[in-house]
C-alpha cells in the first residue's frame, strides 16, 4: 500500500517497479530517467510516474525540494479551490498574448538550423543531389499536443514579474503529488475526453486492456529547461522514442525567472479533445498543498 498517512485512498496499490518489464523501464533509462513510481488505481488503471532528469553536461539542473504553486487568486489556490487545471502546449502557446511574459509562444515548438544534407541523414532520407551540404535548412518541429501539464515552480524567492501571479501555495511532497495526480487523471478522465491515436499507442492500449486494466497513465515530472538550442539538445541527447515529451521540458532563455517545474499528464492510446482539463481536487490532493507559513 502506498503511505499516504491516515487518509490513504485505499484503492490505490504500490505496484513494485522492479517488477515491471525491464524493456519498459529500458525506454526512460536510455533518456537518462527514472522510473521512480508505479501504482494500481481501483484495479483498473496502472499510475507510472517517472522523473524527468536533464542532469547532463549539456543542459544541467538540479531536482527540485519544495516546490510553490502561483495563482491570481485565493479562490484558485489548490488548498482551497475545487479544481486543478492542466492545459496543453497549445493552450499555453495561445495564452502567450493575454498576460504579457507569462507564456512562450515557442511552447513545443523547436528549431534547428543545418545543412540539408544533415537533415536528410538525421530522418533516414537516402542522399540528395550533389552539393546538398552547403544548402542550409531552417526547420521548426512542433510536439503533438498528446499531453496535459500542471505547472509549478522551483523557488519561491524568484516570483514571478507578472503580478498577476500573487497567491502562494507551497507543495509538501513532489513524489507524492505526482502519483496522486496520475491516480486522480486516471479515475477522472473518461474516453469521450480523449480521441484515439494510431499506431503503437492504440496496440499498447488493447495490450493493457487485455490485461484487465483500462488504462495506463504516465506523469513525466521535472524541471524545465532555458535553452535558445533545445532542437539541437533534443536530438542529441534524448532517444527518438522519448523526445516529444522532453519537449515538454524546454522553454527560451527569456523565461528562466519562472524556475518552472512540471507535471506531463498522459494516457496512453488517447490525446485530448479540449486543450483544458480541470481535475476535482480530493481531499488527499489538497493535503499537498499548505498556506505559506502552515
Amino acid at each position: 500500500m502506498v503511505n499516504f498517512g491516515a487518509a490513504a485512498p485505499s484503492a490505490i496499490i504500490r505496484a513494485s517497479v522492479s517488477s515491471l518489464p525491464e524493456a519498459l523501464k529500458a525506454l526512460w533509462r536510455k533518456a537518462g530517467w527514472v522510473l521512480e513510481d508505479a501504482a494500481v488505481v481501483d484495479a483498473r488503471h496502472l499510475v507510472l510516474a517517472v522523473r524527468v532528469d536533464h542532469s547532463s553536461s549539456i543542459i544541467g539542473t538540479g531536482i527540485a525540494g519544495q516546490l510553490t504553486k502561483y495563482t491570481d487568486h485565493e479562490d484558485h489556490a489548490p488548498y482551497h479551490a475545487e479544481h486543478l487545471k492542466l492545459a496543453t502546449l497549445r493552450h499555453f502557446r495561445e495564452q502567450h498574448g493575454d498576460l504579457e511574459g507569462a507564456w512562450d509562444p515557442m511552447e513545443g515548438r523547436i528549431r534547428i538550423t543545418s545543412t540539408l544534407e544533415e537533415m536528410c541523414r538525421r530522418h533516414g532520407v537516402p542522399s540528395v543531389s550533389q552539393g546538398a551540404h552547403l544548402v542550409t535548412a531552417d526547420v521548426v518541429y512542433q510536439t503533438d499536443d498528446t499531453s496535459f501539464i500542471y505547472s509549478t515552480s522551483r523557488a519561491e524567492s524568484l516570483a514571478p514579474r507578472n503580478e498577476h501571479w500573487k497567491v502562494v501555495s507551497r507543495i509538501r511532497d513532489v513524489a507524492k503529488l505526482a502519483l496522486l495526480l496520475g491516480a486522480e487523471f486516471a479515475r477522472q478522465c473518461d474516453e469521450g475526453q480523449l480521441t484515439a491515436v494510431t499506431g503503437l499507442d492504440r496496440l499498447v492500449t488493447a495490450a493493457v486492456r487485455s490485461s484487465g486494466l483500462n488504462s495506463v497513465v504516465h506523469v513525466h515530472h521535472g524541471a524545465v529547461i532555458y535553452d535558445d538550442n533545445s532542437g539541437e539538445t533534443l536530438f542529441k541527447r534524448f532517444p527518438e522514442h522519448v523526445r516529444g515529451v522532453a519537449a515538454h521540458f524546454f522553454k527560451r532563455p527569456a523565461f528562466e525567472y519562472q524556475q518552472e517545474y512540471r507535471f506531463v499528464l498522459s494516457a496512453r492510446g488517447g490525446r485530448p479533445v479540449e486543450d483544458e482539463f480541470y481535475l476535482k481536487i480530493t481531499p488527499e490532493l489538497r493535503a499537498e498543498f499548505r498556506r505559506p507559513g502552515e
